[in-house]
C-alpha cells in the first residue's frame, strides 16, 4: 500500500443528512486548513459501523491520525467501533456524546432546553405538553428529557405520562405516534420534539387531525435543521454543529501534538423563536427573513431532487458496467459532485490458492473530466490505486460502501457537496441496486453458457457412443 506523506483523519458518521454535514464542515475547516485530509466513512444500513470491512481495513492499514465519530443510533454499533479503535490504539473523539474516560464534544442541551421550556411555559403559558422523545439510549435525548421534566417540576406543573411518546428522531415514526395519541387524547396545547424532523412529523399529524399550528398547538424542535421546511417557521434550538465539528477536530489534533484534550467539551446552544410558537409581535422583517431562507432551501432541494430523478432514470436503463459508469459520469456535474471514484470488489486467487478481496477502479472523475486510471486491482483498504493516491490528500472525501443485503459490491469515494443527503442516497441506493442487477445478469449469463456447454458436450458424447 502506498504511503501518504500526510496521514488522514477518519470521521465515522451515521449518514449524510444536514446534522452530519454541518459537523463535517466544521471538522474539515480545521483539518484541511492544517493540510490534513479527512476521509468520511458513511455507514451503510446493511453493513453498519465497525462491521464494515472497508472501515476496519481503513483503520488497520490506512494509518489514520485518529477517529472522530458521531453518536450512533444503535448502542451495539457504537461499542463495536470503540472496540476496534481501542484495539488499534488510535486517538478517538466522540461527537454528540458524554462518556467518562473518553474525549467528547457535544452541544449544551441543558441551556438550550431550559430556554425553550421557559419560552413555552412562561411566555406561551403552555401546560398540557406532548413530549416526543428521541432514541432511548442516546445522550441528547436523555438530557433533553431530564431538563423537560425538571422545568415542569420547578414550576409545580404535573407531568402527564400519557403525553409521552417515542419519535425515534424520525419524521415517519413521530407522525405515527402523535397521530395515534390524537386518537385517544386531544387536550394539548404544545408539542416538544427532540429534533426538527420529529417536530415536522408531529405537525403533519396535527394537521391531519384538524389542529392548527400555532393557533391550536404550539410546536418546537431541536437542531435548527435547514431541511426542516415548514411555514410558519419552526421554533428550535441551534446547537452550533459547525463549532462542534471544529472542537472535535481541535481535540484530535491535541492528541497528535501531545496536548491531551479535556474529556468533556461543551459547545453553547441558543433558542431560535419562530412562528410555530406564535410569538406575539414578531417583526415583519423577521418573518420575511424566515420566508426567504425557506424559499432558498426549497429551491436547493428541488434542484437536487430533479438531478436524482435523472440519475434514477439513467440507472434503470443500464445493462452492463460500462453503461453504469457512463450514466454516473454524465450526471455528476448536475449533482454538484466535483470528484468521484467508483470501485468494484472482486475475489482473486492469492498465494497458495486462497481467495482474496481486491478492488478495481472503474471510474475516476475529476472536475467534469473522466480521467485515465490503471486497470490493475489493488487492496480495498487502500481505497485508490497508487497512481491516484494523491487524491486522498486533497481536502475531504466521503467513503460510501455499496452493498445489497449481505452482498459487497464496491464503494464510491466522492467530494462532499451541497444537498449531500440527497446525493449520498442516490449514489448509495441507485449504484448499489444497479451494480447488483448487473452482477446478477452476468452470473445468469455465465451460468446459462455453462449449461449450454455441458448440454452440447453430453450430446456429442451420446452421438459418438
Amino acid at each position: 500500500m502506498a504511503e501518504p506523506p500526510v496521514r488522514p483523519a477518519v470521521a465515522v458518521v451515521t449518514g449524510l443528512d444536514e446534522y452530519q454535514m454541518r459537523l463535517l464542515q466544521g471538522m474539515a475547516q480545521v483539518l484541511t486548513g492544517r493540510g490534513i485530509p479527512l476521509i468520511v466513512h458513511a455507514n451503510d444500513p446493511f453493513a453498519p459501523g465497525a462491521s464494515s470491512p472497508l472501515l476496519v481495513g481503513l483503520l488497520r492499514h490506512g494509518r489514520p491520525l485518529g477517529v472522530i465519530a458521531s453518536a450512533t443510533n444503535v448502542d451495539a454499533e457504537e461499542r463495536q467501533l470503540v472496540d476496534v479503535v481501542s484495539a488499534l490504539g488510535l486517538p478517538f473523539v466522540r461527537v454528540g456524546a458524554s462518556v467518562p474516560g473518553t474525549v467528547c464534544v457535544h452541544g449544551d442541551n441543558i441551556t438550550g432546553m431550559r430556554a425553550l421550556m421557559a419560552h413555552l411555559l412562561d411566555e406561551r403559558r403552555a401546560r398540557r405538553i406532548v413530549l416526543v422523545r428521541g432514541i432511548p439510549h442516546q445522550m441528547d435525548s436523555m438530557e433533553r428529557e431530564r431538563v423537560f421534566r425538571d422545568e415542569l417540576a420547578s414550576r409545580g406543573i404535573p407531568m402527564d405520562e400519557r403525553l409521552v411518546v417515542d419519535g425515534g428522531f424520525t419524521h415517519e415514526q413521530s407522525y405515527v405516534v402523535v397521530r395515534d395519541l390524537l386518537g385517544r387524547y386531544r387536550d394539548m396545547d404544545a408539542v416538544v420534539a427532540f429534533n426538527d424532523l420529529s417536530a415536522l412529523g408531529a405537525i403533519g399529524a396535527l394537521a391531519d387531525e384538524g389542529l392548527r399550528v400555532p393557533e391550536d398547538v404550539a410546536v418546537t424542535g431541536f437542531d435548527n435543521d435547514q431541511t426542516a421546511l415548514h411555514w410558519p417557521g419552526l421554533t428550535t434550538v441551534d446547537q452550533d454543529l459547525e463549532r462542534q465539528g471544529q472542537a472535535a477536530a481541535v481535540a484530535l489534533l491535541g492528541f497528535v501534538e501531545g496536548r491531551p484534550p479535556e474529556e468533556d467539551n461543551v459547545v453553547p446552544s441558543r433558542l431560535i423563536i419562530r412562528g410555530s410558537t406564535a410569538p406575539r409581535g414578531m417583526p415583519a422583517t423577521r418573518e420575511l427573513g424566515d420566508a426567504i431562507s425557506m424559499a432558498r432551501a426549497a429551491q436547493t432541494q428541488l434542484a437536487a431532487q430533479d438531478a436524482v430523478l435523472g440519475m434514477n432514470r439513467a440507472m434503470s436503463r443500464c445493462h452492463d458496467l460500462d453503461q453504469v459508469v457512463e450514466a454516473l459520469a454524465s450526471r455528476l456535474a448536475r449533482l454538484g459532485v466535483n470528484r468521484c471514484f467508483l470501485a468494484t470488489l472482486e475475489l482473486e486467487h492469492g498465494p497458495g490458492g486462497a481467495m482474496t478481496r481486491r478492488a478495481r477502479l472503474v471510474l475516476a472523475y475529476h472536475h467534469h473530466r473522466v480521467r485515465a486510471f490503471p486497470e490493475a486491482t489493488f487492496p480495498p483498504e487502500q481505497l485508490l490505486p497508487d497512481e491516484l493516491f494523491h487524491e486522498l490528500r486533497e481536502g475531504a472525501l466521503v467513503l460510501q460502501p455499496l452493498t445489497m443485503i449481505d452482498r459487497e459490491l464496491g464503494y464510491v469515494l466522492f467530494e462532499p457537496t451541497r444537498g449531500m443527503a440527497t446525493v449520498a442516497e442516490v449514489l448509495r441506493m441507485d449504484l448499489s441496486r444497479t451494480l447488483d442487477g448487473v452482477a446478477s445478469t452476468l452470473e445468469l449469463t455465465d451460468h446459462a453458457a455453462t449449461l449450454e456447454r455441458l448440454v452440447a458436450q453430453r450430446t456429442e458424447e451420446l452421438e459418438s457412443a
